[in-house]
């Protein structure tokens, strides 16, 4: 199955970036982390198993699930991580991840965009449009300072 698209339906959205799925005509049960972002999830508390969302938590998972769940989608599958498989969900209407990315509620992570198959400019452009807008988790972002070109630089050293 890896890097072919399957037919799948939503069973489960376990917090924006991770969902599970059930693979057909199988039915083979499987938890798919999203490839190439990261979004906010929900820290459970070891002593007393409380859920405490992050910020925009709530709001991503129901971005995805409003979007996906109990919905007939294709799933890329692209890698693993530990216990979950690494995947892109395409719904009728595009790309999920570029979705969540275009709305603020992910940002790309370098160690799972690695192995996403298409996209991986959409990805950082759909980014970028959140970043410059200030959507979200980039309400605060201040884009860096300009950096002053290495050929400008003068370094003064003493090799030892």
């Amino acid at each position: 199955h890896h890097n072919k698209p399957i037919d799948a339906v939503i069973e489960h959205v376990r917090d924006g970036c991770t969902v599970r799925a059930f693979l057909l005509p199988n039915m083979d049960y499987v938890t798919v982390m999203l490839s190439g972002i990261k979004g906010p999830m929900f820290k459970t508390d070891p002593n007393t198993k409380v859920q405490t969302p992050e910020p925009h938590a709530e709001e991503c998972k129901f971005f995805t699930e409003s979007r996906v769940l109990q919905r007939d989608v294709k799933i890329v599958l692209e890698g693993v991580s530990n216990q979950n498989l690494l995947g892109t969900v395409l719904h009728p209407n595009g790309n999920i991840t570029e979705a969540l990315l275009k709305e603020g509620f992910a940002r790309c992570v370098d160690w799972s965009l690695g192995v996403v198959t298409q996209g991986i400019d959409k990805y950082r452009a759909a980014e970028k449009i959140a970043k410059d807008a200030k959507k979200k988790m980039w309400a605060t972002y201040k884009a860096p300072a300009a950096t002053i070109d290495i050929k400008d630089k003068s370094f003064t050293g003493k090799v030892v």
